[in-house]
């Protein structure tokens, strides 16, 4: 297994502020989503089961992700999403503005 460039932090490395985020989608739905974890480049979330069926992104796509504790609002490109047989869905995302890595960065270092 290859060694990562930048530090990616579990969930549970997390305090509960930082761990919960808003997710806004394409169609600029919104939905409280979980971290599964995170690093300056980009961050893996889990969506609950929802009683209506979301519309998720496909492969390139863009969707925000809030963070509330800090009202960071970061753009993303989505590199996959899928339905889990629970209902769930998963989501891993790429953070392309450098300048927003840089944010997430110190967003990071200061939560550590």
């Amino acid at each position: 297994m290859e060694s990562r460039l930048v530090p990616r932090h579990r969930s549970d490395q997390l305090p509960d502020s930082l761990s919960t985020v808003l997710l806004v989608l394409p169609d600029r739905f919104e939905i409280t989503s979980q971290l599964m974890d995170i690093s300056c480049q980009g961050m893996k979330l889990a969506i609950p089961p929802t009683p209506v069926p979301l519309t998720i992104p496909r492969k390139t796509e863009t969707v925000e992700v809030v963070f509330h504790a800090s009202r960071l609002r970061v753009s993303c490109r989505c590199i996959y999403s899928s339905y889990n047989p629970d209902g769930s869905i998963s989501m891993g995302m790429y953070v392309f503005d450098p300048h927003q890595q840089d944010q997430l960065r110190t967003l990071l270092a200061e939560n550590e």
